[in-house]
């Protein structure tokens, strides 16, 4: 019977700023639901919320995301009011 090889040594990523934040993860406490923003007529249901503020978290990476909610659970009202918060904050793109 052979025995396999060691398995390669374990290897440490480190990071500073975004990809810092990125790599150490976001406990659930920090995607905790955002107000709905300013100039938002519609209510986010809890788990809409959850969504703006883990797409918010995503857009202050630098990254993007998606979402995939099923159908009918109101992605779109998640996307506005996303949009409307960024405009407040007075990011651009």
């Amino acid at each position: 019977m052979q025995l396999a090889a060691d398995p390669e040594p374990d290897v440490e990523v480190v990071g500073t700023d975004w990809v810092e934040a990125l790599l150490r993860g976001m406990p659930d406490d920090e995607l905790a639901p955002l107000p709905e923003p300013p100039g938002f007529t519609g209510t986010l249901r809890p788990y809409q919320q959850r969504g703006l503020h883990w797409m918010a978290a995503m857009a202050e990476l630098g990254l993007g995301g998606v979402l995939a909610d099923d159908m009918g659970l109101g992605k779109t009202l998640q996307l506005l009011a996303l949009h409307l918060l960024r405009v407040e904050r007075g990011d651009e793109g």
